[in-house]
């Protein structure tokens, strides 16, 4: 007899998904779109260490909070481009 039949409850443990991660984190692509900006301009700022970055393997992600408040920190900052562009 298993637990529905003996009317017990099974503890319940939370499911993981597979879009777990990236609803928590953005990609380069991503980010560069939710900023208006293309992802050269991202790849640059995390480059100059401007931007924090969370890298796994050779992917590199943009955690949703952090990149909020990296934005709510540089509010009407300017930030050049590529020299030469």
């Amino acid at each position: 007899m298993g637990p529905a039949e003996t009317g017990e409850r099974r503890a319940s443990t939370p499911t993981t998904s597979a879009h777990s991660v990236s609803e928590l984190t953005y990609s380069i692509r991503t980010a560069a779109s939710a900023l208006g900006v293309s992802p050269d301009t991202v790849r640059l700022l995390v480059r100059r260490g401007e931007l924090p970055v969370l890298r796994i393997g050779r992917r590199v992600l943009i955690g949703r909070q952090a990149l909020a408040d990296w934005l709510a920190e540089h509010q009407g900052a300017s930030f050049p481009g590529r020299k030469g562009a």
